[in-house]
């Protein structure tokens, strides 16, 4: 999954452990999260997203209008989504 977290961050200045203190996470998950180590919660993607002015689904980057996969952790399940407007609903039922 490709989050653009970093690329966010970077154009509104804030640093990688500014946003993990904003949200309440430690600077090592931040991280992971940032380089797609870890697959964040739907809780800690809306924290980010809330934190740096944007929509949960603004914070994945895909490659081309054909190519999107998100990966989110909602209440211990991995819930796989394949474009951008199937997160969107899924986002606007929970």
């Amino acid at each position: 999954m490709l989050l653009r977290i970093k690329e966010i961050a970077k154009r509104r200045s804030v640093t990688g452990v500014a946003l993990a203190e904003m949200i309440g996470i430690t600077q090592q998950n931040m991280s992971n999260i940032m380089n797609g180590k870890i697959n964040p919660s739907l809780d800690t993607l809306q924290k980010i997203a809330d934190a740096l002015g944007v929509t949960v689904p603004e914070l994945f980057a895909p490659q081309n209008t054909t190519d999107f996969t998100a990966f989110i952790d909602y209440k211990g399940e991995l819930k796989r989504f394949d474009s951008p407007e199937e997160l969107k609903r899924f986002l606007e039922k929970v």
